[in-house]
Order: structure tokens, then C-alpha cells, then sequence
């Protein structure tokens, strides 16, 4: 659902002309070069023949093979000097791909320059909370991101990828830890480029940078409209959870699996959730403090281990119901909901 397959851009008019002027004089140039070599080859042999007064047999032999070796040689070198395997067969992408993010003459520098990878079924390719620099292209497979908690275990699958999509950029970009994991489904080839060779490109090609920046911001606009779309799913008693798991990681303070979150800006943030049945938040508070997944000490509001929210977001609609709370909880439960929501001023009139 979150893909972002590389976009088709074309380039302006004047970038086009520039960069087939640059091809055509490069083959050019390596013609030429490749044509001295073929005459400085023969002339060597003709000075060879004459120095050694060889028969004429035998001289017109050697010349012969060694024009023909000699322009074969070149030929060839020119060929692939000038003619380089295209960007598409070097990537290997599916017939169905018909996007490319930068134009041939860039990828071709960045295919040159990138290291290709292969990875096995089941292997991992990055791991959540390791520091990145690279970015990295699908040449063919097929990858999963998802998430997990400290024991290992998947906590949230985040999106599948194949050939034709790139990954990583963010880490590349701000290296700061990487937010995923992502794991290889089938056999998986990538090309992988490190953050050096990556700003090098851009600086060379500002057209590289601003096509990633495109696809960068497709990719954020899929991402909220996903999360738009999940959350008009959630229950009352849900959303109240994920208010809390937003508020923990817009403005909380992480110390290992706990986030340490103002009481203030907790009560204002459930405040804010007025359109919603406040029996039904009230019960998802209740709930989270009884099981002690959240505590209240002094003017904070602490989240014991926040990986632990996220399978309790998938249980909420069967856990918080009246006869799974009412019954159950405890004075400290009932008290810390009552200072992360308190009474609204009709209640407290009453």
C-alpha cells in the first residue's frame, strides 16, 4: 500500500540537448583515441618489418594480424567505452516498470558506482537501531519493512517492496538510526550506494536530487493518507491509545522502552478528543493504568514499555468494554484516570 515505485520525470528540453551533446562527444573523443591507436599500432609494425628486413610473406602476415587484433581490440573498447550497458538492463527491473527517477546518463554514473548485494530469503538487510548512510535500489526480489520490539518479536508491518523501488533514504539523509527493519521475502539483489557517492551524484546532477526529493514527498503524502485512513477505523477506546503512542513520540522522553510525557500536555492532548465517548476513553485510561502499561509520578505520565501499545491497538475493540474494566480495576487506576482526565465542567458542577 505504501510503495513508492521511482517516478517518470522528463527532462526539460535544454538538460535533454546538454546531455546527448556530452554522449556524442564522448563517443567522439574515444573514437578518435581508439583510431591513433589502431594507426600507431600498424606504423610500429611497419618499422618492426623494415628494422628486421623480413620477407615480404611474412611481413604482409604480421601486419595483417595485428591490424585485424588491433581493430578488433579497439572496436570492442570503443563499443563498451561508448556504448555502456543501459540503465534499465543493468537494473534488471521487471517489463511492467516504465519509471525511471534521473535520466540515463545519471544512472548510468550511479550504476557504475554502486556495489550490488545479494541477500537470501529470510535474510536481514537492515536492522531497527542501527545507524544508516546508504540508500538502496531493488534490482529484482522482493522486500518487507516492519518493526518490532526488543525480544525480536513483529509488532507492525509497515509495507513490501520489488524491483524498482529504493529504501533507506531517510537514514541517508539525516543519519539518524534506522526506524525499521527490512528483511528479504525471496532471493533479492540491490544495488547499494553510501552517502558519499550519493551527495557526489546529486552535486553533479542537481535533476538526481530533485527527483528523490518527488518521490520522497509522494511517499509522505501516502503515509498520511494511510494514516488518515487507519485512524477513521479506530475505535473511541484506540484512539485514545494512539493519542497517547503520538504524543510519546512527538514530545515525549524516551529512557529505553519508557517515554516520560508531561501531565499538561496529556490532559490537553485527551481534552482534544471531546468529539469522542468519553466513557470509552475513560475505560481505555483506566485500563492502561490497571495493567500498569502507564503510571503517573509527580508531573509525568510514564509509558512503561511503548512497544506493548501497539498489539494492545489491534485487542482494544474485545479489551475495553464494560465488564472487562468496571469490575476489575483498582484505587490507583481510578485515580490516575482521574488526573489524566479530569471531570469536564457540567461533571464537576454535578
Amino acid at each position: 500500500m505504501l510503495s513508492w515505485k521511482l517516478h517518470v520525470e522528463k527532462l526539460p528540453l535544454e538538460n535533454s540537448l546538454r546531455t546527448a551533446l556530452r554522449i556524442y562527444l564522448k563517443r567522439l573523443f574515444s573514437f578518435l583515441l581508439f583510431a591513433f591507436i589502431l594507426v600507431a599500432s600498424f606504423g610500429i609494425v611497419l618499422m618492426v618489418t623494415k628494422y628486421f628486413a623480413l620477407t615480404q610473406t611474412l611481413s604482409l602476415f604480421l601486419l595483417q594480424s595485428t591490424l585485424c587484433a588491433v581493430a578488433g581490440f579497439s572496436l570492442a573498447g570503443w563499443f563498451k567505452f561508448s556504448f555502456p550497458k543501459s540503465p534499465s538492463a543493468i537494473l534488471n527491473l521487471t517489463k511492467n516498470r516504465t519509471s525511471k527517477v534521473i535520466s540515463d546518463s545519471s544512472l548510468e554514473m550511479l550504476t557504475r558506482m554502486a556495489t550490488l548485494q545479494n541477500f537470501d530469503p529470510g535474510q536481514i538487510i537492515l536492522r531497527q537501531g542501527n545507524t544508516g548512510d546508504k540508500l538502496y535500489v531493488i534490482q529484482s526480489g522482493k522486500i518487507i519493512i516492519y518493526t518490532t520490539d526488543d525480544s525480536g518479536k513483529e509488532i507492525l508491518k509497515l509495507n513490501t517492496l520489488g524491483a524498482g523501488d529504493f529504501f533507506g533514504e531517510l537514514a541517508l539523509l539525516d543519519n539518524k538510526p534506522r526506524s525499521a527493519n527490512v528483511r528479504a521475502m525471496e532471493a533479492t539483489t540491490v544495488l547499494i550506494l553510501d552517502q558519499a557517492t550519493f551527495l557526489q551524484t546529486i552535486g553533479q546532477d542537481p535533476m538526481l536530487a530533485l527527483d528523490i526529493l518527488r518521490t520522497m514527498s509522494l511517499r509522505m503524502r501516502q503515509n498520511i493518507n494511510y494514516a488518515l485512513e487507519l485512524t477513521n477505523r479506530l475505535t473511541d477506546s484506540q484512539r485514545a491509545i494512539w493519542k497517547i503512542i503520538e504524543l510519546g513520540l512527538q514530545k515525549g522522553k524516551f529512557e529505553g522502552k519508557e517515554i516520560h510525557i508531561e501531565i499538561d500536555l496529556v490532559q490537553d492532548a485527551l481534552a482534544n478528543l471531546s468529539q469522542l465517548d468519553e466513557e470509552a476513553i475513560n475505560w481505555a485510561i483506566t485500563y492502561l493504568s490497571d495493567k500498569e502499561y502507564i503510571d503517573v509520578v509527580t508531573q509525568e505520565m510514564i509509558v512503561r514499555d511503548y512497544t506493548l501499545l501497539f498489539p494492545l491497538l489491534r485487542e482494544a475493540p474485545s479489551i475495553f468494554s464494560a465488564q472487562n474494566i468496571s469490575s476489575t480495576v483498582g484505587e490507583k487506576a481510578q485515580k490516575i484516570a482521574h488526573i489524566l482526565i479530569p471531570p469536564s465542567p457540567n461533571q464537576a458542577h454535578n
